[in-house]
């Protein structure tokens, strides 16, 4: 059996099986988390806190392991997909605009933390939420708390690996990123899903 997406939360790791697309868990809540994604194939996992979630292959919706909570709207059809202890953050087709989400209360929370603003991924741990821009390579975050990104005063951040041949880009390339690279001509591409 070959795994492809290995995450860990909170007394857990799961694997996304790579010919099915199963979620596969393991440690003391390894079965708790697994049983969240029986009869369901994942194109993306993730994991932050308690919980894991993933794209669902058949629609693109959100689901989530402790309660199977799924995306406020089905509409989202997620790209990247952050968790954080408390909250989700995905980027939607095609916009890729973060919408962020509560996780495990009564009432679901939905909130745009940085409006028009494109991102190219998602990270989240804790509170805790940041992104890649894709028009400068520059890293918002923002908490639950707040709810309104900020900029982190960091230097651009590389988005990929440097590579001289773009026909080795399957999903494309990001514009503008031979700036980043210190060979003239060498591109960043784009890796599958953003």
């Amino acid at each position: 059996m070959a795994f492809a997406s290995l995450v860990s939360g909170d007394d857990f790791t799961c694997a996304m099986e790579t010919n099915t697309s199963a979620v596969r868990c393991r440690g003391p809540r390894g079965g708790a988390v697994e049983a969240g994604f029986l009869n369901t194939s994942i194109s993306t996992l993730t994991a932050g806190g308690s919980r894991a979630c993933g794209v669902r292959k058949n629609d693109g919706g959100v689901r989530c392991s402790g309660g199977g909570v799924l995306a406020p709207r089905e509409d989202l059809y997620m790209d990247g997909l952050a968790i954080g202890d408390s909250h989700a953050c995905g980027l939607p087709r095609p916009n890729h605009t973060a919408t962020c989400w509560s996780l495990g209360c009564d009432t679901t929370t939905l909130y745009y933390p940085a409006v028009s603003t494109t991102f190219e991924l998602l990270v989240a741990g804790g509170n805790l939420t940041c992104g890649l821009v894709s028009t400068n390579f520059s890293l918002l975050c923002w908490s639950m708390d707040g709810l309104m990104a900020a900029e982190v005063n960091l230097p651009s951040i590389l988005p990929g690996v440097c590579v001289s041949d773009n026909s080795s880009c399957k999903c494309g390339l990001f514009p503008d990123s031979g700036r980043f690279c210190k060979v003239s001509g060498d591109i960043i591409c784009k890796t599958n899903g953003l």
